[in-house]
């Protein structure tokens, strides 16, 4: 699930504005251009290690842990409890606070990268799918489509998510608390949208192929998806045999999110679709899992698929 936002809500991002965020922090040799459907995109898989705080930072930082581990550990404690043992309600209410919280710092983080993926994206007009909402962060990007279908299975969440897409200025949100097959069966027939995001949520979806199936059936012949997440790390290495050990335990406190899928894999081997992808090996890590950013499309109808 997603929460991102820009500083100006009312104006779509461009992708004008990653040369301007980048220039500050990147050289142009670092930057790893990729093409698809004839529009470069280039992307700095290096630029958050330059970014890294200073040592003065790292100590204080290292200071004020220690000097609240005891707040930190019992606080700590309660959470995985109640994630463990508690009632639904409670959990949903905790993943409600955390979820939006946790995704607003990826979203600073990762914002002159979601500015050259999704600027150009979406276009006036597209009919757009946010699967797994979470806190709408999305929102601000999608106020030039007609209309936005958000899926997003926490309803306590859902007042955020209006709250996001009225500040963003989007005109026509219909929000559901489906997961994406159930919205399938539900609701549309055919295909129906011109750009579908996947913003930190294939991680908890409880199949990925099928998910994956759905945004295809869901998608336009020309749509794009977009596709946000951390993935487990090479199969036979010993910390991916560390994240297959501790992932269900892993899934239970967190909400349902495992650290050890093959999301990237999945994306590439999809019938049908081309695609981009980089890996932000220097980002901060999930369960010791590389973090991917990138854009795939799916053919027309005339071209052939292999």
């Amino acid at each position: 699930m997603m929460s991102e936002g820009t500083d100006d809500p009312s104006s779509p991002p461009n992708r004008r504005d990653l040369h301007h965020d980048l220039s500050k922090s990147s050289s142009i040799s670092n930057r790893m251009p990729q093409i698809l459907d004839g529009k470069t995109y280039c992307l700095d898989p290096t630029r958050m290690k330059a970014q890294q705080p200073n040592l003065a930072v790292r100590a204080a930082k290292v200071v004020a842990a220690v000097v609240l581990s005891p707040l930190i550990v019992v606080s700590s404690s309660i959470y995985v409890a109640i994630m463990l043992t508690g009632p639904k309600s409670l959990q949903d209410k905790l993943m409600s606070m955390l979820i939006p919280r946790v995704m607003a710092r990826v979203a600073k983080d990762l914002k002159p990268e979601r500015n050259e993926l999704l600027g150009d994206t979406i276009e006036a007009g597209d009919t757009v799918l946010d699967v797994g909402s979470g806190g709408g962060g999305y929102m601000p990007y999608l106020n030039r489509a007609s209309k936005v279908v958000a899926l997003e299975p926490v309803e306590m969440m859902h007042p955020v998510i209006r709250e996001s897409a009225k500040k963003a200025g989007v005109a026509n949100l219909e929000l559901y608390p489906f997961e994406i097959e159930d919205y399938m069966q539900k609701k549309p027939k055919g295909e129906l949208f011109d750009c579908i995001l996947l913003g930190n949520v294939l991680c908890e979806v409880k199949c990925l192929e099928s998910t994956l199936e759905t945004v295809d059936r869901l998608l336009k012949p020309g749509g794009y998806i977009y596709f946000s997440e951390h993935v487990g790390q090479p199969r036979g290495t010993f910390v991916r045999q560390f994240q297959d050990f501790v992932n269900p335990f892993w899934r239970a406190i967190g909400g349902g999110c495992n650290c050890n899928r093959d999301s990237l894999s999945h994306i590439e081997d999809m019938k049908g679709w081309d695609s981009i992808s980089w890996t932000l090996e220097s980002y901060r890590k999930v369960a010791m899992g590389s973090f991917i950013m990138g854009l795939a499309k799916k053919k027309e109808k005339k071209e052939k698929v292999n």
